[in-house]
């Protein structure tokens, strides 16, 4: 019984030993595994392998009884929607990093599709629990903003109609500007929806706001571009089963785990694994992943070296290779204090998107992230420019709209806007004003050759900027006709006969005097001027300076005159008045009479090289023109607009029906019978 009591024993400690033996070996093999495997240094083309571009796209929905109505990507500090969009995928807001083809289990190739990266994309499911909590409030906000929005756009719009109406693809910013017309209208159009769904969810009974959150990566490896949707997998166990070896570890908050739906690794890629033992985390410098394993620096030095560059991607989510730590197009850069999203070439950020104080800009940069060369920026006041840039200001060509403000299309130099170049051609419509200097210099008295009128010269600020011979025909003229309640030019009569004789369009004019009531001026502008029905609507030409509008009673008494002038001549004649006066003239007085702007075209008088910025009928562009068949100088003026809107406003002066043929028209159509 002994005997076999002691082999028994001697057998049973043969058992521990071969036990230790094995669990030794393990722990052998496991340390090669861990030296060996584990701690080698992944090579470059290992590393570009193993990369992929994941992108987090984060929203919410805003759901009333039940159904989806609206969707945006974030709330604004001011409880405004941002990205607030009918079609969830156009709201989703994009966050983008680099990941890595990661092993679930470290000690073998076990990938099944796993990723690893750094997610800094918001927390959407405590943003809309804190949302629901105060929904009321923010809906009645964010429908005075829409409203804010839609009146903005009205003005716009208007602005732009405008400018169109008078422009033509001839002028620099034509094309830009119709271009943007187009996006305005289409976004006034969404506006209204966006408006009226904003009013459903405010009635309806149950509200809530849901938070969206998708995961995409874009792969390579041995065939074309994939964009493979993937879903997250939790750091914890989900019941009893494992779903990756990965959730034993202890990750970094900013971690995330993810799996494509196929669960493989992808042909041509390569995954990596990370020790087995001891904390494991990681830091992102930009977008450069940087895996860390505890206070060891060993697998943390080979990794980082492999990221000594950052990595690159195109749009299509294609590895373009690496490039320096301080230009690359999938970071942000706050060199400025601005947050960037850009491209680069030559390790040089060229283009690229920032949003600072005013706005958000979109286009070409410098170096250090100036807006410079062609770009768009789109200002949180409702404003937006789009065109020349350098060193971060407007400079060169390009336009300007604004709520309530005319559109300031043209040139543009260190973010001050010069005005609008004009470039003169037979593509324009010309016209002059003429009194009794044109017949009278010094003791010599001349006649008008009306049949032979012909424009040779704009003067010399104009004529350099003609882009054809100058050998334009006369469409128009202003006679004068009276001044004050004295003078009336001894020309008139015969210089009027003579322009209708020859189809010359035709006005009169009245030289306005601050010595003398207004009526009393109106009165004999319309005794001694001869209105018909085919003319131009009569000009009152006002003309003081500062000291005689003083003289005169002030700005408030001008004003009363200007208005009982107009307002007598229109009751007799039929025709709505046009006010002569300077562009300096309307922004030193006339603007403090917005009623006068508003209901009067004007004729404005600028000379130089820029068109008056100004909403106008026709302007003055020299006093120093050459026209043949009249001796001296004489003005020239020019219609805003081209020759189809000066057809169609000598149609609207007629009063005949643009679309019904003429008599003369019909004749010609029977005699071809």
């Amino acid at each position: 019984m002994k005997i076999q009591a002691d082999g028994g024993l001697m057998l049973k400690k043969s058992w521990v030993r071969v036990t230790l033996l094995i669990f030794a070996a393990v722990i052998l093999v496991t340390g090669i595994v861990e030296v060996v495997y584990l701690y080698r240094t992944y090579s470059p083309e290992e590393m570009e392998k193993s990369l992929v571009r994941v992108e987090h796209l984060t929203g919410y929905s805003l759901v009333a009884d039940g159904e989806e109505v609206l969707y945006f990507s974030e709330l604004s500090s001011d409880s405004i929607f941002l990205g607030l969009d009918t079609v969830e995928s156009q709201a989703l807001c994009s966050s983008v990093t680099t990941g890595v083809w990661i092993n679930e289990w470290s000690f073998i190739p076990s990938c099944s599709g796993t990723i690893l990266a750094k997610d800094f994309a918001p927390d959407v499911e405590r943003l809309s629990r804190k949302m629901n909590t105060g929904l009321d409030s923010i809906l009645a906000a964010n429908i005075r903003n829409m409203e804010r929005r839609i009146s903005d756009n009205d003005e716009i719009e208007k602005e732009l109609e405008y400018y169109i109406s008078v422009h033509n693809g001839m002028d620099s910013e034509y094309d830009r500007v119709t271009k943007y017309s187009k996006r305005k209208m289409a976004e006034q159009k969404a506006n209204y929806n966006l408006l009226s769904r904003l009013e459903i969810l405010r009635n309806a009974k149950n509200i809530e706001v849901v938070p969206l959150s998708y995961y995409n990566v874009s792969v390579s490896g041995n065939k074309a571009i994939q964009k493979l949707w993937c879903y997250r997998l939790p750091f914890v166990k989900e019941g009893e089963e494992c779903i990756s070896g990965l959730q034993y570890r202890k990750m970094d908050k900013h971690s995330v785990l993810l799996k494509i739906e196929s669960m493989m690794l992808p042909e041509g890629a390569c995954s990596v694994s990370f020790p087995l033992f001891g904390k494991f985390e990681y830091t992102m410098k930009d977008s450069v992943f940087v895996p860390e394993y505890g206070k060891k620096d060993a697998g943390k030095m080979r990794l980082k070296d492999a990221f000594s560059h950052n990595p690159m991607w195109d749009a299509d989510g294609r590895f373009l290779g690496f490039t320096p730590d301080e230009c690359h197009d999938i970071s942000e850069l706050d060199t400025l204090g601005y947050k960037y999203l850009g491209d680069c070439e030559e390790d040089t950020l060229v283009r690229g998107t920032f949003t600072d104080s005013v706005g958000t800009y979109r286009g070409e940069l410098t170096h250090d992230g100036k807006p410079c060369g062609v770009g768009r920026y789109s200002y949180f006041d409702g404003s937006y420019y789009e065109g020349e840039w350098l060193n971060g200001n407007r400079h060169g060509n390009g336009f300007l709209v604004t709520p309530g403000q005319m559109v300031k299309a043209g040139e543009w130099k260190d973010g001050k806007y010069k005005g609008e170049r004009m470039v003169y051609n037979s593509l324009r419509v010309y016209g002059i004003d003429i009194s009794r200097y044109q017949h009278e210099i010094g003791r010599k008295r001349y006649n008008i050759d009306w049949k032979n009128l012909r424009i040779s010269y704009l003067g010399a600020k104009n004529s350099g900027d003609a882009s054809d011979s100058i050998n334009y025909p006369v469409s128009f003229v202003y006679i004068k006709s009276t001044q004050g309640t004295t003078i009336k030019s001894k020309y008139y009569a015969m210089d009027a006969r003579d322009a209708r004789r020859h189809g010359i369009l035709c006005g009169a004019y009245h030289f306005y005097s601050v010595k003398t009531k207004a009526i009393d001026q109106a009165r004999f502008f319309l005794k001694n001027t001869n209105v018909q029905a085919n003319d131009l609507p009569p000009v009152l030409d006002v003309e003081p300076t500062d000291r005689e509008i003083a003289k005169g009673g002030g700005e408030q008494k001008l004003f009363e005159s200007i208005r009982i002038w107009m307002n007598t001549v229109e009751a007799s004649t039929g025709k709505r008045p046009i006010l002569y006066v300077s562009q300096k003239f309307i922004r030193q007085h006339l603007v403090k009479a917005p009623d006068i702007c508003e209901k009067y075209q004007v004729w404005i008088a600028r000379y130089g090289e820029y068109r008056p910025e100004v909403k106008l009928l026709f302007w003055q562009l020299t006093p120093f023109g050459r026209v043949r068949g009249i001796h001296g100088d004489v003005d020239i003026n020019v219609f805003n607009g081209y020759h189809e809107q000066f057809h169609a406003y000598k149609v609207e002066l007629s009063g005949v029906d643009a679309t019904q043929p003429t008599k003369a028209e019909t004749s010609k159509s029977l005699a071809k019978i």
